[in-house]
């Protein structure tokens, strides 16, 4: 039983966390306020380079 216990304390611990960071996350930029969302935007070139760079992946053309 305390098992059970632990590993639903345990459980709770991990996705309050989850909840958390994926907060953070979302309001690691202002998407909104710089971009519109509802815009097709159509890029054309050739990918020159490809960069993962923490945190953001970067895409040449």
């Amino acid at each position: 039983m305390k098992y059970r216990v632990l590993a639903a304390a345990g459980a709770g611990a991990a996705l309050m966390a989850l909840a958390v960071a994926g907060q953070q996350a979302s309001a690691h930029h202002a998407f909104a306020a710089e971009y519109d969302g509802d815009a097709d935007v159509l890029l054309k070139g050739k990918v020159t380079k490809v960069e993962w760079i923490n945190p953001h992946a970067w895409v040449h053309l």
